[in-house]
């Protein structure tokens, strides 16, 4: 990636979709309101797909490269270019309130707002950082924490479960397509179930199967992530992985209660694929949080975005 690229912006032209929202041509009404998020995530994939293909070569190897060693001739190598920006947690506490102005009764997709409240959200994320993707992820989450009471997504208007089982197996999809493409070897969580049942078999061993991530490299590979900072400038991060989990969210740093604790979900999966196959990294496909990322860094655990194994 070039120092002259935008690696933060909100994903479209937002002054032109708030101009949009203020036509005044009645006739137009009806039909803006019914596709309105369609064309926002329409014009996100588009941008999406620009920044995909305005990147600088240099950060990022060719196929065949990825297990030329950086360290050593035993040690494969994989290069992670990461768009989403990290999300402070202040800007996360001035979402929240326009996100959920119901608070814990919020229901339904965002889609079906009036386009008022939709140019709200639209100019608080421009005005934070943060892109709308981002932004709605975040309100599901919060939405599904406030209501724990709720078994599915369907009862707090938020689509079908199956809908949202899909589309995380589609990430994950895409990432096990993004590891073959680079000649990463590895097994899936089901293989890893395979082979516990066929040990546990031979063994006669009544053991309860560990928790299992995503994808478990069956070689450790230095994997060197590059992550916009602000406008116009990335960092670098090095550290060996064993493990990659997909997760098709927004991670973000705050629950409802206020900062994640050290026993949340993610924290606490974590630290139970540390303890079994070590370091390793989450693939979140929004991004993540400052403070959840930095949680997760302190654990050696390394952040990912969807960026570079997104299909469009």
């Amino acid at each position: 990636m070039t120092d002259e690229q935008d690696t933060t912006s909100v994903g479209w032209d937002l002054s032109q979709l708030l101009d949009e929202l203020n036509m005044k041509k009645s006739g137009r009404k009806k039909e803006r309101r019914a596709s309105l998020g369609e064309r926002y995530f329409a014009r996100w994939k588009s941008e999406v797909r620009s920044r995909k293909l305005t990147r600088d070569p240099k950060p990022k190897y060719t196929k065949g490269t990825s297990t030329t060693s950086i360290e050593s001739n035993d040690t494969l190598s994989l290069s992670w270019l990461n768009c989403y920006p990290v999300i402070p947690v202040e800007a996360e506490n001035a979402l929240i309130p326009i996100l959920l102005p119901q608070g814990k009764t919020e229901r339904g997709n965002i889609y079906n707002q009036p386009p008022a409240r939709i140019k709200k959200i639209i100019r608080a994320c421009e005005t934070n950082g943060m892109h709308l993707e981002q932004a709605l992820s975040l309100r599901t989450y919060h939405i599904v924490r406030l209501n724990p009471q709720f078994k599915s997504m369907s009862n707090l208007g938020l689509g079908k479960s199956k809908d949202a089982r899909g589309a995380a197996n589609r990430f994950q999809t895409d990432v096990l397509e993004h590891l073959k493409r680079n000649d990463i070897p590895f097994r899936t969580k089901e293989e890893e179930k395979i082979r516990f049942l066929e040990k546990s078999e031979t063994d006669e061993d009544d053991s309860i199967m560990p928790p299992t991530p995503d994808f478990v490299l069956t070689s450790p590979v230095l994997l060197t992530t590059f992550q916009p900072v602000h406008e116009g400038s990335t960092f670098k991060e090095h550290g060996q992985i064993n493990w990659i989990d997909a997760k098709r969210i927004y991670g973000a740093s705050i629950d409802p209660g206020g900062l994640r604790s050290n026993t949340d979900g993610i924290l606490s999966t974590a630290k139970k694929y540390i303890s079994i196959y070590g370091p390793g990294a989450f693939a979140f496909s929004y991004g993540c949080g400052s403070e959840l990322r930095k949680q997760l860094i302190d654990l050696d655990v390394q952040v990912l975005d969807s960026c570079p194994v997104m299909r469009m």
